[in-house]
């Protein structure tokens, strides 16, 4: 399961005193980490396999990333145990290995690492690595959801709403993605358009759904801008909506969502 979350964890670690880091800087601290890894500072160890991983002022080398981020994590960084647990999950630097990663991603949840109970959460709702349990992801999408990740109060509002591991309840899985949806999960805006859109599990209602549309539009979701853009073109909206058609397919269009896109086939 790649995640933005990895490059966002990645760049928070590699920032220094300066906003715009040499390449130069940056591998000077890559020396001072290396020192201090070699030390005992888990942190540091840590830190320096962000720049082996990535290539930040030196050369990158992903399965030294591998090492270091395992000699942090067996410092008990639950951060390092999640992002080795990644880079093995989707392949880089070493073997895929979704098997291999989970306890990886058990270590650091039960650290409390919201984002590798997502992660572990994916690998048990799709039976990857480990046995297919549904029960179990929402429950992983709960304590990561408690522990303030957008995308896992939308992944266990997905739960609820269609009854995956959980007793269905249609409404308490709306109140989680429409909260995921305020914390700018853009994928949740887009389930509730549709789900509104639609009439699905809800009464219709394509004002409701306009508004979801237009959050994920504006979140970079290709597909809601072009949902949105037929929703105009259908009169639902505010007059002078149906003007904004075009801008609005060519926005998906370049987000990627190719049936927006004027050479694609209705």
């Amino acid at each position: 399961m790649q995640r933005v979350v990895a490059l966002a964890v990645v760049l928070a670690i590699a920032g220094s005193a300066a906003a715009d880091p040499t390449k130069q800087e940056l591998a000077r601290d890559a020396t001072e980490l290396t020192t201090d890894c070699i030390k005992g500072d888990a942190l540091s160890c840590e830190a320096l396999a962000a720049r082996d991983r990535f290539g930040l002022g030196i050369a990158k080398d992903e399965p030294q990333a591998i090492k270091l981020y395992n000699r942090a994590c067996q410092a008990h960084v639950a951060s390092a145990c999640r992002e080795e647990g990644l880079m093995i999950a989707i392949g880089d630097g070493a073997p895929k290995d979704p098997a291999k990663a989970a306890p990886l991603f058990d270590q650091a949840c039960t650290a409390g690492d919201a984002q590798a109970c997502d992660m572990l959460a994916a690998l048990y709702r799709n039976g990857h690595g480990v046995p297919l349990d549904l029960a179990k992801a929402a429950a992983l999408y709960d304590k990561a959801c408690t522990g303030g990740l957008a995308e896992s109060c939308g992944s266990l509002g997905t739960s609820y709403v269609n009854g995956h591991g959980v007793a269905k309840d249609v409404a308490k899985g709306l109140a989680l993605l429409d909260r995921a949806c305020t914390a700018a999960d853009k994928t949740a805006c887009g389930l509730l358009g549709m789900t509104y859109a639609m009439g699905k599990d809800v009464a219709k209602d394509q004002a409701r759904a306009v508004g979801y549309f237009k959050r994920a539009c504006a979140l970079d979701d290709g597909f809601a801008c072009h949902a949105l853009a037929r929703a105009y073109q259908h009169g639902v909206g505010s007059a002078g909506d149906a003007n904004q058609v075009d801008v609005l397919e060519a926005r998906a269009c370049k987000l990627g969502y190719a049936k927006a896109c004027p050479a694609a086939t209705p």
